[in-house]
């Protein structure tokens, strides 16, 4: 058992408090909490499916692994993989190497963004502010069994490092198929105005106006 981050998709209405939460907390300059919007046949017919995803922090961390910075470190009390800004060379290996796009490369420091649990926060008892901040309860934290690849999506990547990432709801089914409005364009259409049943209706129309 360890700490993680539990997304019910079918919740989610991609309003984005949690990145909003995220970023006020912890003054980042970039994004490191971003809600995605998937649809696999890009049609309008098929419901979007969202995601709030940030780092995972991950049993196998590819980004920690991959830094000759030695910028990482895993912290046990929180269970989470923190970035040390002051020992970060902004090189973006870490970037190239996660394939959740996590961290996030900040121009103007020159450094690397990334979530952490907000574990100064965890330290007083309280959530990360991005599950505090989501007003649907489709983000939440708590602790997550080992990661379950039936839960998740098909698409979703990086499933054999372990994210500290739980599933709920029918991500892997497909989904519900709309009937497109177009289908019904020829039911839809209106007589002109003056006929009805191929009688005219025009006295009526003047009838109406000397009124």
């Amino acid at each position: 058992m360890k700490r993680g981050f539990v997304f019910e998709q079918s919740l989610c209405v991609n309003c984005k408090a949690c990145s909003a939460a995220c970023s006020l907390e912890n003054s980042f300059t970039v994004k490191v909490r971003n809600v995605l919007t998937y649809n696999h046949e890009l049609s309008v017919s098929v419901p979007l499916t969202n995601l709030s995803i940030a780092c995972n922090h991950c049993e196998i961390p590819v980004c920690m692994t991959g830094c000759p910075a030695s910028a990482y470190r895993f912290d046990p009390l929180s269970d989470a993989v923190i970035l040390d800004e002051t020992k970060c060379i902004g090189c973006k290996y870490c970037t190239w190497n996660c394939p959740f796009d996590a961290p996030k490369y900040d121009p103007d420091k020159r450094v690397i963004g990334k979530c952490h649990f907000c574990y100064s926060r965890l330290e007083e008892g309280f959530e990360p502010a991005c599950t505090s901040g989501c007003p649907t309860g489709a983000l939440s934290f708590t602790d997550v069994v080992e990661f379950n690849q039936q839960e998740a999506p098909d698409w979703f990547p990086g499933y054999e490092l372990s994210p500290a990432l739980r599933f709920i709801g029918s991500s892997n089914t497909i989904p519900l198929r709309i009937v497109p409005a177009s289908l019904f364009r020829n039911e839809m259409k209106q007589e002109p105005v003056g006929k009805k049943n191929g009688i005219s209706e025009w006295s009526l129309i003047l009838f109406s106006f000397f009124l």
